[in-house]
C-alpha cells in the first residue's frame, strides 16, 4: 500500500511561520523544546477535555489546576515590563474555572474527536491525508451544529489573525460534513483567559479559501528545496520549539 503523507493545522502553519522551524521538526524530527505559552494551553485544554468526557465534573477542574499547574507548566514565561506573565496567566485560569459553567450544548457530538481524511493535491500528484483533533462538536440549545475550539488567547489581534485561526475549523469541516451529512452551521472559538466566545458563520467561500490554501501550503512544502529561516526576535528567542537549536541556518531537502 503506498504511503500518503500526513498533515494537520498545525503542520502547515509552521511551515509558513519558519521552514527552518517546519525542517527540524517534521523532516529531521528533531526533539524541540515546547515553551510555556504551550504548555499552559495544553494543560487547560487537557482539563477541558477531561471535563467533556464525563472524567472531571465542572466544581472539580479548579482544584485539579490548582494542584498541577507548576507541575505542567514548568518553562519560564518571558520577561514583561508591565507583569508577571507567569502570575497573569495563572490567575486567568483560575477565573476561567471558577466561573466555568460548560458551554451551551444541547447534545455533545464528539470530544476530541480525532480524524484523517484523504485530500486531493492541487496539482494531480499524490493525495495526502489531513487529520486533527476537534475540541468539541455538539448541537446547541437554538439547534446549530457547532464545531467549538478552546483558545488560549486572550483575543485575536485583528480580523487577519482570526481569518488564519477560522482556517483551522474550516479545515475540521471537512470531516464534521463527511461524518454528520452537513457543515456546521458555526464555527466558535472560546478564547478561555478572558471567557469569550468568537462565534464566525459558517461562510462556504472561506471553506473553499481555507482548502485551497491547505493544498498550495502542501504544494509549498514538497517543492521546497531549501528551508529558510524566518528570524523574528521574539518568536525565535521564546516561543519557537527549536530555540535550543537552531543557528539560523538553511535547510536543503535530501
Amino acid at each position: 500500500m503506498r504511503h500518503m503523507e500526513k498533515y494537520s493545522f498545525s503542520k502547515l502553519s509552521s511551515f509558513h511561520q519558519c521552514p527552518l522551524q517546519y525542517w527540524y521538526t517534521y523532516i529531521a524530527r528533531e526533539q524541540g523544546e515546547n515553551n510555556a505559552f504551550a504548555q499552559y494551553g495544553s494543560f487547560v485544554h487537557s482539563l477541558l477535555e477531561r471535563w467533556g468526557k464525563d472524567e472531571l465534573a465542572e466544581y472539580e477542574l479548579l482544584g485539579e489546576y490548582e494542584d498541577k499547574f507548576f507541575d505542567r507548566v514548568t518553562q519560564e514565561f518571558p520577561p514583561n515590563k508591565y507583569t508577571d506573565l507567569s502570575k497573569k496567566y495563572y490567575d486567568d485560569g483560575v477565573q476561567f474555572l471558577s466561573n466555568f459553567e460548560g458551554v451551551d450544548a444541547k447534545e455533545i457530538l464528539g470530544v476530541e474527536e480525532h480524524f484523517e481524511e484523504s485530500i486531493a493535491a492541487a496539482d494531480g500528484r499524490d493525495s495526502f491525508i489531513i487529520q486533527g483533533f476537534i475540541d468539541l462538536i455538539y448541537i446547541d440549545s437554538a439547534g446549530r451544529l457547532v464545531v467549538h475550539d478552546w483558545k488560549s488567547k486572550a483575543k485575536f489581534k485583528n480580523p487577519a489573525e482570526q481569518k488564519k485561526y477560522a482556517r483551522q475549523l474550516y479545515i475540521y469541516s471537512i470531516y464534521v460534513k463527511l461524518r454528520y451529512g452537513k457543515f456546521p452551521d458555526l464555527l466558535r472559538f472560546h478564547m478561555f483567559r478572558n471567557s469569550k466566545d468568537v462565534d464566525i458563520k459558517f461562510n462556504i467561500d472561506d471553506y473553499y479559501e481555507a482548502i485551497n490554501w491547505m493544498q498550495e501550503t502542501v504544494k509549498e512544502i514538497r517543492d521546497c528545496g531549501e528551508f529558510e529561516s524566518r528570524p523574528d526576535d521574539f518568536y525565535c528567542q521564546y516561543l519557537c520549539d527549536m530555540r535550543l537549536k537552531c543557528c539560523g541556518e538553511t535547510a536543503t531537502k535530501e
